[in-house]
């Protein structure tokens, strides 16, 4: 069975089954959401998603982020990749072990922020351990396009994660409903990080070495401040909203909807994950051909789902809750445009991890989530949950342009993504967010039409055999 897991596949197959494989890993949540908003309601559902949050920022600190440096160290050692692969591994699990003692011992200087008994503070850390080492272990299967290891992978953790979830929800009596939520996710995700560790370095000898920890901090503590700042842009309104008082409804519609269109946000994750593989292959070989017909094929396809979810969301927003979240559905295009200048912006910063500008990178990001929580504090205050949807949009803005006129000056002068595409798509999401609210009492022309672009686009895939 592992040796048919592990075999390679072709290059349609590979990104098919890694975008199915990112998006049951990362899409359970979303898929799930009928079920919890209301198994939950709307304020254990905001207290979930807060603790989601903390979990997000501590996944990051305790690694360093040095698995981050496995994508360009793929060709940086690549001569001698196995052994590189297996120290970043061990080195990233023995720098996770040290800094959960750390954070142990500072419980309750920490927890003077966070608030959590201790039983739930432990839960947190090792939760945030184990979602670091599945995200270190699925890019590696990414990377080596090992995609039916990583499908099966994302079908069981996805499937124990809503059973468990339930479970512990209706037989175990938890202070707060929310906390059967926590456990159903750090079970199944923690036996297997344990599992996938001792598996991955004892399938291949290796010698410690320690100019790959060198190598790993020198490109990954960068990273880690660029992730962190990441979520200050994506996660810190909800905290924020939390220390200003707003109501924990207003935090769970909120978060709802933040959620509904994070959709969006995993599906560019995913085509980015089984694109940057190839992507990299072309610029280290310098085929400005594919970068170029690659790069207007996955932007197409990204703005077409934009313009479908736009056309779409409004009757199925209404099926994902019920009406005490109805206040929040015209934060919908607050947060798909949010979303589009966040997959518009990962060709720059791909282009610029390859050649290992990963300080650049930090710079950016940090910058734009220091503006995010400066417009936060303003716009909150003024407009509730709009004004944390709204700063959000133009955070992301930003960060946009930067990286954008920090590609074009990066001196091997490889990337080749011309202006037009660009423009045409920020263009066609600007259409149909006007169509959205104009079009609004009009169920059956928006319905038609989404099915209409989708049918093109569909085709256009079948054509070219290729999903992008």
């Amino acid at each position: 069975m592992i040796k048919l897991l592990k075999k390679e596949i072709g290059i349609n197959k590979t990104t098919f089954l890694n975008l199915l494989s990112t998006i049951l890993l990362q899409g359970i949540a979303f898929l799930t959401i009928p079920i919890f908003t209301r198994v939950l309601g709307s304020e254990q559902f905001g207290l979930y998603a807060v603790f989601n949050s903390w979990v997000s920022i501590f996944s990051i600190l305790i690694s360093l982020s040095i698995g981050s440096c496995l994508a360009p160290g793929k060709y940086y050692y690549k001569d001698e990749y196995y052994n590189f692969r297996n120290n970043i591994i061990v080195f990233s699990t023995a720098i996770c072990f040290v800094t959960t003692i750390v954070l142990i011992i500072l419980y309750n200087q920490i927890n003077l922020i966070l608030l959590y008994d201790f039983k739930l503070y432990i839960i947190m850390l090792l939760t945030s351990f184990s979602s670091n080492t599945i995200g270190l272990i699925t890019g590696v299967l990414v990377y080596e396009k090992k995609a039916l290891m990583n499908f099966a992978l994302s079908i069981f953790l996805s499937l124990s994660n809503v059973v468990l979830s339930l479970y512990f929800i209706y037989n175990l009596d938890f202070a707060n409903i929310y906390e059967g939520k926590v456990y159903g996710h750090f079970v199944p995700y923690f036996v297997v990080s344990l599992f996938l560790i001792i598996y991955i370095i004892m399938t291949k000898p290796f010698n410690i070495d320690f100019k790959y920890l060198k190598y790993g901090l020198l490109v990954g503590t960068p990273v880690m401040f660029h992730q962190l700042a990441h979520f200050g842009l994506g996660q810190s309104d909800r905290v924020m909203m939390q220390k200003m008082c707003v109501l924990p409804s207003d935090i769970g519609i909120y978060s709802l909807f933040y959620s509904f269109c994070n959709v969006l946000a995993i599906i560019f994750n995913a085509l980015n994950i089984s694109f940057v593989p190839f992507y990299y292959e072309y610029i280290d070989r310098n085929d400005k051909d594919n970068i170029i017909k690659k790069s207007k094929n996955l932007i197409e396809l990204f703005t077409i789902l934009c313009i479908g979810f736009l056309l779409l969301s409004r009757e199925v927003s209404y099926v994902m809750a019920n009406r005490q979240y109805y206040s929040g559905i015209n934060m919908i295009p607050i947060f798909v445009g949010s979303v589009y200048f966040n997959f518009m912006y990962l060709f720059s910063v791909n282009y610029e991890f390859f050649y290992r500008r990963t300080k650049t990178i930090a710079g950016g990001t940090i910058c734009a989530a220091v503006l995010n929580i400066i417009l936060n504090l303003f716009f909150i205050r003024i407009f509730g949950m709009y004004g944390a949807a709204y700063a959000t949009l133009l955070s992301y803005g930003t960060l946009f342009i930067f990286h954008y006129v920090i590609s074009n000056r990066i001196p091997e002068k490889r990337f080749y993504v011309p202006k037009m595409y660009y423009i045409i798509g920020f263009l066609s999401i600007l259409l149909f967010i006007y169509l959205f609210f104009v079009l609004s009492s009009f169920i059956y022309v928006r319905w038609l039409l989404g099915s209409l672009i989708g049918m093109l686009e569909f085709y256009r895939i079948v054509k070219r055999k290729a999903v992008f």
